[in-house]
């Protein structure tokens, strides 16, 4: 089994390799204030460095997730008629000093929740297999109730769920993904939990009582009509494909790696 010093070390990625994927250099990138982490992006093809003082182990630790995030989306996405995604990781980095680490990972498009209402309401969405574009908020709640279902079939949970870390691209890719993941677990009440919060927080955007109602009709369409691959959920054998692939144990119900408590 791979210690975690040796997993770290495998997965380190040089400016080299970055070249070939995404030429350019990399630029601060920041819409936040007070946020705990430095961003970078490479834009030509998107990539993101994402650079925060913390163990190398919590890097990690959202390494992984991301993987687990990013596989389970694909394969939701790839038997539904809506696309969901995450990051995908492509390696770590030190820099100069050791408190600080660097994960690099791709960049998804589109519009944080919070900032949905900068887009004009009527901005028409296209869903395929939708004879007609949806209204902005309409086709977001339609993803967004889908999301969610996938989050409590799974049982996964982000712990820190809110309209910072959803982004909905609706022009160009159409789909919804998940940012921030450093810190999900494992359980299906939580999960349940996080869907309510988040629900009642997006609905606080409706305009009126028919839109709110609106929003909430295609939320449910989406909950209700997702499609599960193989009719059973997926999370375990991504995370058994993970462990085999980087030979080691990963527990995200309690923030293990091999024997390793991640805090």
């Amino acid at each position: 089994m791979n210690s975690l010093d040796s997993l770290l070390y495998n997965l380190k990625i040089g400016k080299e390799e970055l070249a070939l994927i995404s030429p350019g250099s990399f630029v601060k990138y920041k819409d936040e204030k007070d946020v705990s982490s430095i961003i970078s992006l490479a834009s030509y093809n998107g990539i993101i460095q994402k650079t925060k003082k913390r163990s190398s182990k919590k890097v990690l630790y959202e390494f992984l997730a991301l993987k687990v995030w990013n596989e389970l989306l694909d394969l939701y996405s790839n038997c539904n008629n809506l696309n969901f995604r995450a990051p995908k990781p492509l390696g770590i980095d030190e820099i100069e000093d050791k408190k600080d680490q660097s994960l690099f990972m791709t960049f998804i498009n589109g519009y944080k929740l919070k900032s949905l209402s900068t887009l004009k309401r009527s901005t028409p969405v296209k869903i395929k297999d939708q004879e007609e574009p949806l209204p902005l908020f309409s086709a977001c709640a339609y993803h967004l109730g889908a999301l969610n279902k996938i989050k409590e079939i799974e049982g996964i949970y982000h712990t820190d769920y809110d309209d910072r870390h959803i982004i909905f691209s609706p022009i160009e890719g159409v789909s919804i993904g998940v940012i921030d993941v450093e810190n999900s677990c494992l359980d299906k009440k939580s999960a349940i939990r996080e869907s309510e919060e988040i629900y009642s927080l997006f609905e606080k955007g409706a305009s009126s009582p028919k839109d709110k109602e609106s929003i909430k009709s295609w939320y449910d369409l989406g909950y209700n009509h997702l499609v599960v691959p193989e009719k059973n959920p997926q999370l375990s054998k991504i995370i058994e494909k993970l462990e085999t692939k980087y030979n080691i144990k990963f527990d995200m119900k309690n923030k293990y790696i091999n024997d390793v408590r991640i805090k």
